[in-house]
């Protein structure tokens, strides 16, 4: 069965910057496209299913091992405490999951996501998922991955997901092998 077409889009990290898409059809992911979207209107036509990437900057991820206890528990334990431990807790978007025996969380502003939002409904998406742009890459225990993908920095680690910025990239994998 062919997976779903549509779009991948990757939000830029800073208002005004181009946007940067790839088509999706029967599960390939087609050459990368930019978009100005202050100069030109939507490119892409029929969309179908479009996930979108938000800039790593914005929606960090934390990646840990499962806590010994129900799914669950572990997941509504690990989003009361993102909501407990932040400074604004009604101004935040918390996302948590599971993959691979691994606990995934994410909390992001909430003026950050009305301006995702606001600006995809602009040009007609209406997206089935916003996903981190830092978990498009591997995660490795021993290792700092990163990549350049759509002119953002991208870097992860066993332990995290985030923009691969010099001062973070020192801070959180300073002793780490690098893969580009």
């Amino acid at each position: 069965m062919p997976s779903p077409d549509g779009l991948i889009v990757l939000l830029p990290a800073e208002p005004g910057h181009a946007w940067h898409w790839w088509r999706v059809h029967d599960g390939v992911v087609g050459a990368e496209q930019r978009f100005d979207a202050e100069a030109e209107t939507a490119p892409w036509g029929d969309v179908g299913s479009v996930t979108v990437l938000v800039p790593a900057g914005d929606a960090p991820v934390r990646d840990r091992p499962l806590p010994a206890m129900p799914l669950v528990q572990a997941l509504a334990a690990e989003r009361l405490g993102l909501i407990q431990g932040g400074l604004e807790p009604s101004g935040r978007h918390v996302a948590v999951d599971a993959d691979a025996d691994r606990l995934l969380s994410c909390n992001v502003a909430a003026d950050e996501m009305d301006r995702w939002m606001a600006a995809l409904a602009g040009y007609g998406i209406d997206p089935v998922a916003l996903v981190p742009a830092g978990l498009v890459l591997p995660r490795a225990d021993d290792a700092l991955v990163l990549a350049n993908l759509g002119g953002q920095l991208l870097a992860r680690t066993g332990e995290a997901a985030f923009a691969g910025e010099a001062a973070l990239v020192e801070a959180l994998a300073g002793d780490l092998r690098q893969i580009a």
